[in-house]
């Protein structure tokens, strides 16, 4: 006897629109026409597959039906059978856009949501473009546009992560008990997370105006005295030996580095953010030819050569609405 075709279930999206609606939210934002291709080209290849299509649509229409979505087990790299990645080796392609295919495809509802809530389409706008800049990353490591890193910007898709100019917000605990000035954040309390984008770092000024509209947005929640905290590759304080103060190329490692006081820090011997300066994975003894012309690079080349590693720093500041305290 046959065996009896599963059928699927009823969806209320399906690909053509989430295409529609793709291509003009990109001409909209004025995407790259490669960055274009590669979330259409991904699309066709859902397209030509029934069952793997539908697969990759489940959690999209479970999103814009106000269903819960397990975005870790959507998209990330590292569960093995995440929904993207199993589909990805189904068609024959690269995982890489295929996550930013599922992101791109929730915009639409997300805007929705913004709009539902009384946010405005600037807040919106600068939000999502946190994603342009995790396509990027993409395309600088594997050539390809799309998402290869760990999702640190699911929050944005549950209205829990914004972005303020270049710069994304979002409320989480502090992973650190410090002091400044008698300012105090014990660990585990509440703070402000702050995710700088890999491209079009932004300025001084420009930090300080994103932080002040942060600070509006979370003070309603926070109090009137919130404490901001980064943790990222940027703060490891090695830089400084490599990046003269009148540096331009490598100047926003700094201006990122004196928006905080850094009050912890880790080497990390694997070398995990080696890609954010040579645009390719840590390879120990790595034999090819590295092109490198900024100090950050000459810099990092040498203290890596000499035995050293990158590592990450955590830093913060308070701020009240009128001082910045660091």
């Amino acid at each position: 006897m046959a065996k009896k075709k599963k059928e699927l279930r009823p969806l209320s999206v399906d690909i053509e629109t989430i295409r529609k609606q793709i291509v003009a939210f990109c001409e909209e934002r004025a995407y790259p026409n490669n960055a274009e291709s590669s979330l259409f080209q991904t699309i066709e290849a859902l397209r030509a597959d029934e069952i793997n299509c539908h697969r990759f649509l489940c959690p999209v229409d479970d999103y814009y039906n106000d269903r819960p979505v397990d975005f870790r087990k959507a998209t990330a790299r590292s569960v093995y059978f995440s929904m993207t990645n199993s589909v990805a080796k189904k068609l024959e392609i690269s995982n890489i856009p295929l996550i930013a295919t599922f992101y791109y495809s929730l915009l639409p509802k997300l805007k929705e949501k913004y709009e539902k809530a009384g946010y405005s389409d600037e807040l919106f706008y600068d939000t999502v473009d946190y994603l342009r800049t995790k396509m990027y990353n993409g395309y600088r490591v594997f050539g390809t546009w799309g998402i290869f890193e760990e999702p640190d910007f699911a929050k944005i898709f549950t209205l829990e992560q914004f972005g303020f100019g270049r710069i994304s917000f979002a409320v989480g605990k502090s992973p650190v008990t410090a002091e400044i000035n008698g300012n105090k954040i014990e660990r585990g309390h509440k703070v402000v997370f702050c995710y700088f984008p890999t491209v079009d770092r932004p300025t001084p000024e420009e930090c300080k105006e994103s932080f002040k509209k942060a600070y509006e947005f979370f003070r309603k929640d926070l109090g009137d005295k919130i404490c901001f905290v980064c943790e990222s590759w940027m703060l490891y304080p090695v830089h400084r030996d490599f990046i003269p103060e009148t540096d331009v190329d490598d100047q926003p490692v700094l201006t990122v580095m004196n928006c905080f006081r850094l009050v912890s820090q880790k080497a990390l011997r694997n070398n995990p953010d080696y890609w954010y300066i040579f645009n390719r994975l840590y390879k120990k003894d790595d034999k090819e030819d590295l092109f490198i012309n900024t100090p950050l690079e000459i810099g990092y080349a040498e203290h890596i050569k000499k035995g050293g590693s990158m590592g990450r720093g955590t830093g913060i500041f308070f701020y009240d609405g009128k001082d910045f305290t660091l």
